[in-house]
Formats: C-alpha cells, structure tokens, sequence
C-alpha cells in the first residue's frame, strides 16, 4: 500500500503545494459517521487535498471495525486504515485505526501510538488538529462534525489559532451537537453548515482561486482557548510524541 500513496503523492506534488491549503482534518463521534459519509460523498475524485480522519470507535477488542469498507460506498476518493510512517497523499482519506490515536509528524507523514485516551476516548480528535497546526499552520483546515461531548474544541482553537479554518456540522443537521458546537464557543469555527454544504466549502477553499482570501469570517470577539481536555495531553505532551 505503500508503494500507492508514494505514487500518488508523486503524481500529485504540484497539485498539492499549488493552492492555499495542504491537508483536512475530520472529527466525529455519535451520529458522525453518517455525517462524514455524506461528506465524503461530495468530495470530487480530484480533491486536492490528503483527508485525515478521526472517528469515535469501541475498542476492537469489542468489534472490529468495517468504517473504511463503510466510507468506501460513499466517496470516489480512496479511504483506508491509516499506517505507521506513511505519507500523506492528496486522494486518499486516512482513518485513525481502533485504539489507536494519529498525528502528523514532520514531512507529512502518519504516527500512530496507543497512549490513554484523551476526552475519554482513543483515537481522539485533539491530538490530530493540534499536529496539523503545529506542522500546517495556516494550510489546516479542520472540519469537527456531530459528536457527543468536546473531543476537536481544542484543536480547532489551535488550528484557528494557527491561521487554519474550521467548519463544524451546524446545530440543525447534526445528530449530536456537543462537538461543533464546542469548537464554535471557541471562536474559532468560520462557518457551520451541513456535511454537503462542509464539502463544497471544502472545495471552494481548495480548488477555486482566491478562495481562501475571501472564505472566512472575521472573529470580532478573538479566540478562546477551551482547555477542557481531559488526559495527559498539551504541546509539551505533542513534542513528546512526535520526538519518539
């Protein structure tokens, strides 16, 4: 499998470095996985972009899991388990694997470690968005769809925080608000729409010129850190990781 993504991410080193951004993070819990389906769905073939995701799952120890099979219906795009060490690729969405949290090291590529949940569960959302910001910065877009409680709040403040856009399920169309409406209290979300709606938005910021100028919202009232999570997790604990 490697040998594919290396490929794609060869044929489509231009494409990638071209525009205003690099990579899209997703998060979604309860009611989520319909979300980001439907998402995906209204991804074109030709997305620019590496789709990185996180979805709540139970431990495999309990099931195993079929939501790349699952996606896989929806989106032209190719959806697999994310591996240790791969790179990212534009054309591919990379799912976090049960028990397992992700994040994005130096270089674009994938680390995967099994360390104690974070908000109450593993893979968490936080982890993945505070590495898009640290290593995207202002190329991150993070996208936080239904989902109980408030895994993704804080790293959408930091992808925010780092020049990035957020979009979030809007109140109407998610299943469970807690976690798009978490990231909004943050002041950071720019916009909160349905999951078609996140698509097209997605693909206006990534594929139509002069986007990303125009497609966002000026925070009048700034940015506002949530600390809420919930485990052994902040910057020191990414470098940590990212250093092993």
């Amino acid at each position: 499998m490697y040998a594919t993504v290396h490929s794609a991410q060869a044929e489509s080193e231009v494409i990638s470095r071209s525009g205003a951004f690099s990579v899209v993070g997703v998060a979604s819990s309860a009611g989520g996985l319909r979300a980001a389906g439907e998402l995906l769905a209204s991804l074109p073939e030709d997305f620019p972009c590496p789709v990185v995701a996180v979805q709540h799952l139970p431990s495999a120890a309990k099931f195993h899991s079929l939501l790349d099979r699952v996606w896989s219906r929806h989106t032209k795009l190719r959806v697999k388990w994310a591996e240790e060490g791969e790179p990212l690729a534009p054309g591919f969405v990379f799912v976090a694997p049960q028990d397992r949290h992700i994040i994005v090291r130096p270089g674009g590529f994938v680390h995967l470690y099994s360390g104690d949940k974070i908000n109450g569960v593993r893979p968490a959302a936080d982890p993945l968005f505070t590495s898009l910001a640290r290593e995207f910065g202002a190329r991150a877009i993070g996208v936080v769809l239904s989902g109980a409680l408030y895994d993704g709040a804080q790293g959408a403040y930091e992808i925010a925080a780092a020049g990035g856009r957020i979009l979030g399920q809007s109140r109407e169309t998610a299943q469970v608000r807690d976690m798009p409406v978490a990231a909004l209290q943050t002041g950071g979300v720019d916009f909160m729409l349905s999951p078609k709606m996140i698509a097209h938005a997605l693909v206006a910021l990534t594929m139509a010129p002069g986007a990303d100028s125009w497609f966002r919202v000026w925070r009048k009232d700034g940015l506002r850190n949530p600390g809420r999570c919930s485990g052994p997790f902040d910057s020191a604990g990414l470098n940590a990781i990212v250093a092993s």
